[in-house]
């Protein structure tokens, strides 16, 4: 029985979740979910309480955000990287690449730009702990570079990722990149490593 209860559970999650990556929050509701997941909304009341329980209940399955392994490869320790540079422009690019993928985070990151309460609050300090936490786990060699501020180097372009990708559901092309090909986006993943191994060596203490 209990089995059972979270098969069905499971189901509406990933039902509400298909219908929030195709056509977003304003479409959702009990009744289109109850459709999609061929189940009726009494079990849905009886199993969340309602439309506010079920949105939390889909952000926080797990499979929403990018993990560390997604973003860096499981193979790679962090603390052991002798390339921060190289590790930098992989987590970045990994994060542009999963975020173009993942329509459902997509979906419930423009949400949270839309509306702030207690859930969106959770979901973002969630992430932003993630967040610090790979940052201040990247070895940045000591005298090796003056008043390097990867922090906020990170956030701008970490932020110009989201907005491009975000964007792309409503426009064609961003300052003249096509946001709706391949070759657009290879231009931007070229600008990216660009950006970072610039940065870098504009800080990067001179021998000698």
């Amino acid at each position: 029985m209990e089995r059972d209860k979270e098969r069905t559970r499971k189901k509406i999650i990933e039902a509400a979740g298909r219908l929030l990556a195709q056509k977003g929050f304003r479409q959702l509701g009990i009744n289109s979910v109850a459709r999609e997941a061929k189940v009726s909304k009494v079990l849905i009341y009886r199993y969340f309480g309602g439309l506010p329980e079920l949105l939390q209940a889909i952000a926080e399955d797990g499979n929403y955000w990018p993990t560390a392994t997604d973003l860096v490869g499981a193979e790679i320790n962090l603390r052991r990287v002798p390339n921060p540079e190289q590790i930098s422009i992989t987590i970045l690019l990994n994060y542009l690449k999963e975020m173009r993928r993942r329509k459902l985070t997509q979906e419930i990151v423009r949400w949270e730009l839309i509306h702030n309460n207690e859930l969106t609050d959770r979901l973002s300090r969630i992430r932003e702990k993630q967040r610090t936490e790979m940052l201040g786990a990247l070895p940045i060699e000591q005298g090796k570079y003056h008043e390097l501020d990867l922090g906020a180097a990170a956030a701008l372009l970490h932020a110009g990722i989201t907005f491009l990708v975000l964007h792309s559901k409503t426009a064609e092309e961003y300052l003249g990149i096509d946001l709706h090909s391949n070759f657009g986006w290879k231009r931007l993943e070229r600008a990216l490593e660009s950006l970072i191994n610039g940065y870098f060596e504009q800080h990067r203490v001179e021998k000698g």
